[in-house]
């Protein structure tokens, strides 16, 4: 009788052997009819995804006619300009770029993200948003390029700037005056490591009419391994020796009301020292209460 059981099995698994890939082929066919009845076409499930997951299979906004699973490098400068394609030169648009910028913004909670060669070209453009006339309040401790930027060039442009203790609120809030079109900051600053309080600062610059944008370089939107205990970052004069806990994404300035967040991806979203790249991307809600200039 034992012997007997292993023989009638084997039988049987031979017999139905043919019918086994159209009855897994069905399986599939049910499963995938539950996941579209839950979140619709492709598109819409990735969306619903988790961000790891939408990191390596991104909602895709390339046209690739091989369908690969990583985006094209279209290294050119022209296109075939036919009925009005999308895209026509490289410098006013480019499918692997347009690609990134989505990837982005979707780090960022952004509705846009834009991709510039560098960190600086991206804030360069940033201070055109303030007119001749206008002025910046940024912090006392700031990356160096955007030091020289805001301490050489702006003037040029008829901007001043004030430079203040971030970690001050009230030194901010006493800093604000009526032509402030922008309040300029980091979190962490570089090279200091000083923790700024975002959501209190983009606060007071939307009270006054202002834009906020935050330099996100330091704390830039990539999903995180555990991170251990880290010794020396000061929050604001005080220096934490707790542990830092495990996070999917660093930061978002969006999300903690900044109106822009630029992130050098020339650091850590490159992260080997080959790349240059600037990133800034947009809040989804605007400031509610804008200076007539913006």
């Amino acid at each position: 009788m034992l012997v007997a059981q292993p023989v009638a099995r084997r039988a049987f698994l031979s017999a139905t052997a043919p019918l086994r890939p159209a009855r897994a082929h069905a399986r599939h066919l049910r499963a995938g009819s539950r996941v579209l009845a839950e979140h619709g076409d492709k598109q819409a499930r990735l969306a619903a995804s988790k961000l790891a997951t939408r990191l390596v299979h991104p909602v895709s906004t390339t046209k690739d006619p091989y369908g690969g699973s990583s985006t094209p490098l279209y290294q050119t400068a022209t296109f075939a300009f036919e009925d009005g394609g999308e895209y026509d030169y490289t410098r006013s648009g480019n499918p692997t770029r347009t690609q990134l910028e989505s990837v982005m913004a979707d780090l960022e909670g952004a509705t846009r993200s834009f991709a510039f060669t560098s960190g600086m070209g991206a804030l360069a453009v940033a201070m055109r948003l303030v007119p001749s006339g206008g002025h910046i309040v940024t912090g006392d401790d700031i990356y160096g390029g955007t030091s020289r930027l805001l301490s050489r060039v702006a003037p040029d442009q008829g901007i001043t700037v004030s430079n203040v203790d971030m970690c001050d609120l009230e030194a901010v809030r006493a800093a604000m005056r009526p032509e402030t079109k922008l309040v300029w900051l980091e979190s962490p600053t570089n090279p200091r490591m000083q923790v700024t309080d975002v959501a209190g600062v983009a606060a007071i610059a939307r009270q006054h009419g202002a834009l906020s944008i935050v330099d996100n370089s330091i704390m830039a939107p990539v999903p995180q391994q555990p991170l251990y205990p880290s010794y020396g970052s000061t929050y604001c004069g005080s220096t934490n020796y707790g542990p830092t806990y495990h996070v999917q994404v660093l930061q978002q300035p969006l999300a903690l009301g900044a109106d822009i967040s630029m992130t050098s991806a020339t650091k850590f979203v490159a992260g080997h020292s080959d790349v240059t790249a600037g990133n800034p991307s947009l809040s989804p809600e605007p400031s509610p209460n804008p200076s007539p200039d913006h």
